[in-house]
């Protein structure tokens, strides 16, 4: 994560991050290296439940303290988002 850059991210992008198996993976590894990743509150929970079943949760647990770390930008939703 480097840069002025900022990426909003949706959950196909997060998860190209995370599988090594996903045929975009390399891309989304030198976006990330590039540009700080906007990761939307909304996303999480198809994140989680995605990331769990097929790479499973030891990879979900380790994107959501990556999360809580910082090496992300977290985009909390608020009511007043709403109106």
């Amino acid at each position: 994560m480097a840069g002025n850059l900022g990426i909003l991210v949706d959950r196909s992008g997060i998860i190209a991050l995370l599988d090594q198996s996903d045929r975009h993976h390399a891309a989304a590894r030198e976006v990330f290296k590039t540009a700080a990743l906007i990761v939307p509150a909304t996303i999480l929970p198809e994140v989680d439940y995605l990331s769990s079943k097929y790479v499973g949760e030891p990879v979900a647990r380790a994107f959501l303290q990556d999360l809580t770390d910082g090496y992300f930008d977290f985009l909390p939703v608020d009511v007043s988002d709403l109106q």
